[in-house]
Parts: C-alpha cells; sequence; structure tokens
C-alpha cells in the first residue's frame, strides 16, 4: 500500500497537477491521524482494562484481609469471653462475702490483668491511602 500511495505522489508531481497532489497530502495526514488516533484509543482501553484488573486485585485482597480481621476479632471476643465470666464470677463472690473462696478472688483478680487486644494484620488499607 506504502508503493501503490508514493506512485500517486511521484505521478501527481511530475504531471503538475498540484490541486491533485494537495488532495492527495490531506488524504495522507488525514490517514495519519486515524492511525494516531487510534493507537490513543487502544492505548486508554488498555489503561482502563489494567486499572479494573488492579481494582478487582485490591478488592479481593481487602475481601481476604477483612476474613482475617474477622477470624481475629472472633477469636479475642472468645478469648476475653471466658474473662467476662470470671469478672461476673467474682463480683458474685465478693457481693456475697464468702471468705472460704479468698484464693479464688485472687486468682480472678490476677487473671483479670490478662485481655486480648486486637491488632489489625492486614496493610492493604495503608496501602491504598499512601498510593492515592
Amino acid at each position: 500500500m506504502i508503493r501503490q500511495l508514493r506512485k500517486i505522489r511521484e505521478n501527481l508531481i511530475k504531471h503538475k497537477s498540484f490541486k491533485k497532489y494537495l488532495l492527495y497530502a490531506i488524504g495522507e495526514i488525514f490517514l495519519v491521524v486515524i492511525g494516531i488516533l487510534i493507537a490513543l484509543y487502544l492505548n486508554n482501553k488498555n489503561e482502563q482494562r489494567l486499572n479494573t484488573d488492579l481494582e478487582k486485585q485490591y478488592y479481593h485482597t481487602i475481601k481476604d484481609q477483612l476474613k482475617e480481621d474477622k477470624m481475629a476479632l472472633l477469636g479475642n471476643i472468645d478469648y476475653n469471653q471466658h474473662y467476662i465470666n470470671q469478672f461476673a464470677y467474682g463480683k458474685k463472690v465478693s457481693l456475697t462475702n464468702d471468705i472460704s473462696k479468698k484464693d479464688t478472688l485472687g486468682q480472678i483478680a490476677l487473671d483479670m490483668t490478662r485481655f486480648s487486644d486486637f491488632r489489625r494484620k492486614s496493610n492493604v488499607y495503608q496501602t491504598l491511602v499512601n498510593e492515592k
């Protein structure tokens, strides 16, 4: 196709047909512009696809990390529930003034210093904040 265009251009120059050559030149410029626009369109589509893929990846990562955080929270709740139950029992014993259970109250008091604190294991939230 390039050879044919070159031959047409050479024939137009040889025959000194300036109007036809000008039309030919405008047509060639038009073809180049169309080619550039197509390339830009394809590039934008590719960038959109890459961004969509990245969004999906972030979504799945966030979803997985939220599941992990939920499991950790449930574990903490179960762990702390034991100490809440001990506290309730200790409160009941102390209200009855039962001196025979003073050792039990001492053990409960020591156990009350133990608790579970939730710490998020995921870092995707911070990653997303830092990228924007």
